[in-house]
């Protein structure tokens, strides 16, 4: 195999597995960061314990691939050559000790993302990829078979091969400020248009409950009455809205609706039918039927959201239970199961977890992430069209796509063209 200068642009998840896979090809491999660190957003995410992918060993491929909404049939070709079971090999040879937990989530048995991009570090430094940081990379121009790159301090580089894995627009501090979507623009490839995934949603009559975490609830988008999308799982109140993993998930198709009125639906009791919910108040209450409503819920309701159901079943919290009138127990029941709330839209994108759009994946080639554009040139991570859902889905993209990249890059091939 013949040796070859290969450039990886961006030190994420996906730049920097992108150059360890260069790297075992023995190929010369150099790692252009912009920042003043290598996976900065790989150490914040989870905060800080990091749920790197997600491995359930029943699910076959096809249906992992169900969890990226956004394209997520491109990533057969990455997902075939690096998997969920291939990435927790990865990193455990690597010295990382991997835990799985509740869904299939796994984290480091740390729980420091810390210890995965100390790992990763470790194994670009051995194997002699050139990590330049503080490298902002200004253009890249195709000159025949190879590649210059411009640096904003001036310096210009040649290389055969280029590997773009900048990130999305999320989190701009940690260096994912679009980047790759000028570079994309300048060698002639389409743009999808971004918008952002997993975000919290605002919801701005709520935000007195910040705090307060629900788990086992069913929460759905409704347009006009219809249900668009519904999840069954954990949510948090925040100080904007609402948020939590079944939430993010929504928060997808809230993005993409931009100018219409939608309602989050919460259903508090999601196993039982509104009879069950409504005689297992009736049991309740005969107990003690002198209790004061708001004390008799408690077994039923965190403390601080009872005054929120009760206003909105219209019954007043000092009432106690005997007084309460059929047909005010009627209308909390419908309450427990399907308390309405107003969007008032999301997040903006940099407060996202990942971002939407990107790289159009029509002129990709999920094969080998190789630019059907441009030959030589090769993309991964989230500067591409593709996102999943929360629970170690994205990160498991970016691992994969720049697992591929990387080797594909690393390949001895003359440069071709493709067909759409």
């Amino acid at each position: 195999m013949t040796m070859k200068r290969i450039a990886i642009i961006g030190g994420g998840a996906a730049g920097m597995v992108a150059a360890i896979a260069a790297a075992r090809k023995d190929q010369e491999v150099v790692l252009l960061e912009k920042g003043p660190k290598l996976g900065y957003k790989v150490l914040i995410s989870g905060n800080g314990s990091c749920n790197l992918t997600n491995h359930q060993k029943e699910i076959p491929l096809r249906d992992f691939i169900h969890c990226f909404p956004g394209n997520g049939k491109f990533l057969y070709g990455a997902l075939s050559r690096m998997d969920p079971e291939a990435t927790m090999r990865f990193f455990e040879e690597l010295g990382v000790a991997l835990t799985v937990e509740r869904g299939g989530r796994v984290f480091p048995l740390s729980k420091k993302s810390k210890d995965l991009v100390d790992a990763l570090e470790r194994e670009i430094r051995r194997l002699g990829v050139e990590v330049k940081l503080n490298s902002r990379v200004s253009k890249i121009e195709k000159e025949g078979d190879s590649f210059r790159i411009l640096l904003s301090g001036g310096a210009s580089l040649e290389f055969d091969k280029v590997v773009i894995a900048t990130g999305g627009k999320s989190f701009p501090g940690t260096g994912s400020t679009g980047d790759g979507y000028s570079f994309a623009k300048s060698l002639e490839h389409t743009v999808v248009p971004t918008f952002p995934a997993l975000v919290p949603l605002k919801i701005p009559s709520v935000v007195s409950l910040a705090g307060l975490s629900l788990r086992n609830v069913k929460a759905a988008i409704l347009e006009k009455g219809k249900v668009l999308a519904e999840e069954q799982g954990e949510m948090l109140f925040t100080h904007t809205g609402v948020s939590g993993p079944i939430v993010l998930t929504l928060s997808r198709l809230v993005s993409q609706k931009k100018e219409v009125s939608l309602f989050l639906r919460i259903d508090f009791k999601p196993a039982l039918s509104r009879e069950q919910v409504d005689a297992g108040l009736l049991r309740d209450w005969n107990k003690n039927p002198r209790q004061l409503l708001s004390n008799a819920l408690r077994e039923r309701l965190p403390f601080n959201l009872i005054p929120f159901v009760l206003a909105v079943a219209s019954i007043p919290a000092e009432r106690v239970t005997a007084e309460v009138k059929k047909e005010e127990r009627k209308k909390l029941v419908e309450t427990l199961k399907g308390w309405l709330l107003p969007i008032d839209g999301v997040l903006p994108i940099e407060t996202a977890i990942v971002t939407a759009g990107g790289v159009e994946v029509k002129e990709i080639d999920p094969k080998s992430m190789e630019s059907k554009k441009v030959p030589g040139l090769y993309w991964a991570g989230e500067v591409i069209d593709i996102d999943g859902v929360t629970g170690g889905y994205n990160l498991q993209a970016a691992w994969s796509t720049g697992f591929l990249a990387g080797e594909s890059a690393a390949k001895d091939h003359s440069p071709c063209k493709f067909n759409d």
